[in-house]
């Protein structure tokens, strides 16, 4: 007869891959910080990654495949129409996208923001005008307000900074206005308005860090898609200008060879896939984190 023994010991182990699982699920989720640390690092020091100068030319080795090797060079994602190194060319790339990107938000963020708590804290003459010119700028089309900027400064990567600031402030200015007026009411603030406090002393210590949590999801999210207005406009030749790399510009001189050198699109089109998904899902996870919803 055999006697089945419960050693108690048995059910832990179950548990503990269980519980080796979920923290491994956790790690995962943080991926995209991965991606965008390589498109730091390759942003602030493209010469160490990238194998050849991506403006230097190779006309005998035009439109050649990935993996192949020419005067002592080997081109591992192929070349474009005038022997570039595609790898290269993708790598400094990043350096552009990055730069424009960030910079973009950074001046749309600061700059709506401080209209829409401005709007906020004074609501009563000076909110309705600079709501009213949010929303004209938003009633503008993208590409209009573009063109017209551009053929008024001149395409170079400056103005397209300035494009897509002035593109996208308005929702930075109507997110800090809700958020304002929502922190205004509150009985802290109003306690501190009846002590005396100055108005500026208010907005900075009270109604600013309930604004800027809000702000800091939005900037994340819009990354991406500055990222694809940069390309966009690149693409159409609004933005950075040849023979300076560029996502875009590459999008577009592939365009041309789809039957015949697809990789001359594809590569660059996949690194600009990649960078938004990671910067949207990175977007997301730190919505969550900073969602007292999520937190109970």
């Amino acid at each position: 007869m055999t006697i089945a023994i419960n050693q108690p010991w048995g059910p832990e182990v179950p548990l503990s891959r269980a519980k080796r699982a979920g923290k491994l699920r956790k790690l995962l989720r943080w991926w995209p910080l991965a991606i965008l640390g390589i498109a730091a690092f390759a942003a602030a020091f493209p010469y160490l990654l990238a194998p050849l100068n991506p403006d230097l030319t190779h006309l005998n080795a035009r439109l050649q495949g990935p993996g192949f090797r020419a005067d002592g060079l080997k081109f591992l994602l192929g070349t474009d129409d005038l022997g570039r190194d595609v790898l290269s060319r993708v790598i400094w790339g990043v350096r552009v996208s990055v730069v424009v990107a960030t910079t973009a938000v950074f001046a749309a963020g600061v700059f709506g923001g401080a209209m829409g708590i401005i709007a906020g804290v004074r609501k009563r003459i000076l909110g309705p005008v600079i709501m009213r010119i949010a929303d004209m700028v938003l009633s503008i089309p993208f590409f209009l307000l573009a063109i017209l900027v551009v053929a008024a400064l001149g395409p170079n990567l400056r103005n397209l900074v300035i494009v897509l600031a002035l593109v996208r402030w308005p929702r930075y200015a109507r997110v800090a206005y809700a958020q304002t007026l929502e922190a205004s009411e509150r009985e802290f603030v109003r306690a501190a308005v009846a002590l005396g406090a100055r108005q500026l002393r208010v907005v900075r210590r009270h109604i600013l860090p309930e604004v800027l949590p809000a702000l800091v999801v939005i900037a994340t999210l819009e990354v991406g898609l500055m990222v694809i207005y940069e390309a966009a406009l690149s693409f159409i030749g609004l933005g950075v200008q040849p023979p300076t790399p560029s996502w875009g510009s590459m999008l577009s001189t592939g365009q041309q060879f789809v039957a015949s050198a697809w990789w001359i699109a594809t590569f660059p089109g996949l690194a600009l896939f990649l960078l938004v998904v990671a910067v949207n899902r990175l977007g997301d996870l730190i919505r969550d984190l900073l969602d007292p919803k999520g937190r109970i």
